[in-house]
């Protein structure tokens, strides 16, 4: 009787982990990482942004430089793998050690998660420097959708200073 509820408990912690770590990637996905909806892009518009006037401004393409764009972290990864690190280490030994695993195991499983949520938060960006007719100069980082921006092409500054997107002019 024993080991068949040793089995089931083990049985149970490992579905607990599996679940755990599904919910976790959807979390991370749903809120960043490499998503087609990120507000990043300078062809996505928020509901907010939508039927409402913004400024535009003609420019020449000064430079460009690919950089990466680091989205702000939600600690869903650090939370969810400490709590993977304590199911796990808690599965290992006995007594006091059982309890020192598991401790472990959660500063683990947190350290970890927080460095997957890091690495999937990453996308590829551009920063583009510009030039308007009056002389006036910005530089605007937006995420990388493919757009073919190459060296003095003619480009629309769309929005203000606070929230600026660049597009080729066609």
């Amino acid at each position: 009787m024993k080991t068949l509820t040793k089995k089931i408990k083990s049985g149970l912690t490992i579905a607990i982990i599996s679940v755990a770590a599904v919910s976790m990637t959807g979390c991370v996905t749903a809120t960043g990482g490499y998503s087609s909806n990120s507000s990043l892009r300078g062809d996505v518009y928020t509901v907010k942004e939508v039927r409402k006037s913004q400024n535009v401004t003609l420019a020449r393409i000064l430079s460009l430089r690919p950089v990466t764009i680091e989205k702000e972290t939600s600690k869903v990864g650090m939370g969810v793998g400490g709590l993977l690190g304590v199911a796990a280490g808690s599965q290992v030994g006995g007594g006091n050690g059982k309890k020192i695993a598991a401790a472990i195991g959660g500063l683990l499983g947190a350290t970890a998660g927080d460095r997957v949520e890091h690495k999937i938060r990453k996308v590829q960006g551009v920063e583009i420097i510009v030039q308007t007719d009056k002389g006036r100069t910005y530089s605007v980082v937006q995420e990388y959708n493919g757009e073919n921006f190459s060296q003095g092409s003619l480009v629309t500054l769309i929005g203000n200073s606070n929230n600026m997107r660049v597009a080729l002019l066609r």
